[in-house]
């Protein structure tokens, strides 16, 4: 039951962009705007980041991991980040974009930040409670 509602969420979302890098570019989105698929990238990876930071924050195996989610759920995010734009470059359909890469990282980085923040008036609401 603990895969299914910790880890499952992640391994299908990481095989669905997978499954979406394997596609042509053009089948994919039909929003068309300066920077949409940026923007995409960035929405993709900020959610991949929350996926990836409630598997590791849950898992048992490494304490250090677990200890530290926050960190290394961006470390992840980013790593996954890469590898599907290495994947693209043997793909005939699609190239690799180091801008791709960026809006990942910055889609991650902003995930990042706004689970810092959620903790960070978690614990004032906590303490105003108690006070």
């Amino acid at each position: 039951m603990k895969f299914i509602k910790y880890h499952l969420p992640l391994i299908l979302f990481l095989l669905l962009i997978f499954i979406m890098s394997s596609l042509p570019g053009e089948t994919i989105s039909s929003i068309s705007f300066k920077f949409s698929d940026k923007i995409l990238h960035a929405g993709a990876y900020f959610i991949l980041y929350f996926l990836f930071h409630h598997s590791l924050s849950k898992q048992g195996k490494f304490e250090f991991i677990k200890e530290n989610a926050f960190l290394f759920a961006f470390l992840f995010t980013v790593l996954y980040a890469a590898s599907d734009e290495f994947h693209q470059m043997y793909n005939p359909t699609r190239n690799a974009d180091v801008y791709d890469l960026v809006a990942d990282a910055v889609g991650g980085l902003i995930a990042y930040f706004s689970a810092r923040f959620i903790i960070f008036l978690k614990s004032r609401n906590v303490d105003n409670i108690s006070a």
